[in-house]
């Protein structure tokens, strides 16, 4: 992996921790522990403005559709829909044997077959990649020379249908996310330049992101221009990421980087039941929430991955396998 690459894992290492932290923040807010409304929504916006979205966009920097359509959609299939389909399993099996499942509709063997459909949880992730990366194959085998001019006229439709205010139904994780998954496409002929290792991008980068976050806290979520805010936030946070990953002092982000699938699988079910242990506890106190469910919700999943690792297993696991790299850029 050459360093300009390895900036790329520096920034899905940046960017699977504030997953997890985001999702610990609001686990917290939900139990009522943060008493701080406007503390809470603002940390709460700043992270989801651009978070999952990085994803996307990386995915689309990388996303290099194979010729035959049976071998690629074996190989989606098996990335993407077997660990949305297992995980699923085993969180429904974790709320049910918990007695969490209640309220999620988990009361039996036939609520855990039956929920991975619709998805649920942070499972929509892998669902709404899946439905991108087909389309995008799709788009390429169909237009093939004129492909990149069809992502392009895709990725202003789906920035317009939000802008003219259109409601999109059960399609609205897809459609919202589909400009960040284009727009990697679109840029990954000069992915290399993105992390080029002269402190210009750097800054650029990181004005870019202030900026976004600026408008964004002002604006909401609520606005109609809020995918392009998005863009330009996940564009400046790549940026700063991917220079900080061409130093030594990125290696600890890009590691992360390599072994975000499984942190973002399991994490969930860790810091749910990190919560939970220590208000039965007592604590209650913001600060030992916050650390003890992040590191859970991030050194656990990377304990189980590298015993999987071990055994051969990561396929099985939905996680990958290594020597190679179990990421979400796939």
């Amino acid at each position: 992996m050459t360093g300009r690459e390895n900036g790329f894992d520096a920034i899905k290492g940046a960017a699977i921790i504030l997953v997890v932290f985001g999702h610990v923040w609001l686990g917290l807010g939900s139990a009522g522990l943060i008493g701080d409304a406007q503390l809470f929504r603002t940390v709460e916006e700043a992270i989801y403005l651009f978070h999952m979205p990085v994803f996307f966009f990386v995915s689309g920097l990388f996303f290099m559709p194979k010729p035959a359509p049976v071998p690629f959609l074996r190989h989606k299939v098996l990335t993407l829909l077997w660990p949305l389909l297992l995980w699923s399993w085993i969180e429904a099996l974790a709320l049910l044997v918990s007695g969490q499942g209640g309220d999620r509709g988990v009361s039996g063997l036939l609520d855990v077959l039956a929920y991975p459909v619709p998805v649920k949880s942070v499972f929509w992730f892998l669902w709404a990649l899946f439905v991108l990366q087909i389309g995008a194959y799709l788009v390429q085998r169909l237009f093939r020379a004129g492909a990149l001019v069809a992502m392009l006229g895709l990725a202003i439709a789906s920035v317009l249908f939000f802008l003219l205010g259109l409601n999109p139904g059960i399609f609205v994780t897809i459609i919202e996310n589909a400009p960040y998954f284009l727009a990697g496409i679109l840029m990954r002929p000069i992915r290399k330049e993105l992390a080029h290792p002269l402190p210009l991008p750097f800054v650029v980068g990181a004005l870019m992101l202030i900026l976004s976050e600026v408008v964004h806290l002002k604006e909401g979520i609520g606005a109609p221009w809020f995918q392009v805010t998005a863009l330009l936030a996940v564009m400046g946070f790549c940026g700063v990421f991917a220079r900080i990953g061409n130093t030594w002092a990125g290696g600890g982000f890009a590691w992360l980087g390599a072994r975000t699938m499984p942190i973002y699988l399991i994490h969930i079910i860790l810091t749910a039941a990190t919560r939970v242990t220590l208000l039965k506890l007592g604590v209650t106190a913001l600060g030992p929430h916050l650390v003890a469910g992040v590191l859970m919700g991030i050194g656990v999943p990377l304990i189980v991955d590298a015993a999987v690792q071990r055994l051969g297993w990561g396929k099985v696991a939905g996680f990958g396998q290594r020597p190679g790299r179990a990421t979400m850029q796939n």
